[in-house]
This record gives C-alpha cells, sequence and structure tokens, in this order.
C-alpha cells in the first residue's frame, strides 16, 4: 500500500490580496484595480483551495464564477486554448511559485 501525499493549503495574502492584482486577467489580459484573485473549486466542506493556485481575473469575471461556477464561467468567457492554459498556470503553480521563490 503506498501512502497518499499530505495535501497542502497554502494560504498567502500578500500574493492572493496583492500580488496577483499586478497580473494581467486571464480573461481579458488587462492589468489594474479591478483585477483580483480568483480561487478554483473547493476541497470540500467549502474550504477554499489553496492560495498558491489563485488565478488573475477582473471583479466582475469572479463575482460572475460565484454565480455559475468557475469553471462554467471560464469556458463561457475563453476560448478552449485559453482556458486550457489558465487551468495549466493552475494546476503547475507557474504564477504562485516564481514571485514566491522572489518574495
Amino acid at each position: 500500500m503506498t501512502a497518499v501525499p499530505k495535501l497542502v493549503i497554502i494560504r498567502d495574502k500578500k500574493w492572493a490580496q496583492g500580488a496577483v492584482r499586478d497580473l494581467p486577467s486571464i480573461v481579458t489580459g488587462l492589468c489594474g484595480p479591478t483585477v483580483e484573485g480568483m480561487h478554483i473549486s473547493t476541497l470540500g466542506k467549502s474550504i477554499k483551495s489553496s492560495d498558491a493556485y489563485v488565478l488573475p481575473i477582473e471583479h466582475y469575471y469572479h463575482q460572475l464564477g460565484h454565480e455559475k461556477g468557475e469553471i462554467s464561467m471560464l469556458r463561457e468567457h475563453l476560448p478552449d486554448y485559453v482556458l486550457r492554459r489558465a487551468l495549466q498556470l493552475y494546476a503547475q503553480y507557474e504564477l504562485y511559485e516564481p514571485w514566491k521563490s522572489k518574495n
């Protein structure tokens, strides 16, 4: 029997509520004060996913994600190739890890 690795949940307000706002939105590519971090999915029992998986997105789309579901909203507003890339960034910590190594 192989052991299941313990899930590490990162909570990093400096990243999730700060630095991610300086990145271009995954929907429009725009930067600025309307961009904020969006968690995709939960870890069960309404626990937000790790802050390492936060993606930059405008407030309007973030709210729409709460109403429709994040993946459904992204599918509606992004071409498939952009959605695939956004989810790759999300899955591989490609936004958080480089930032964290510098801060």
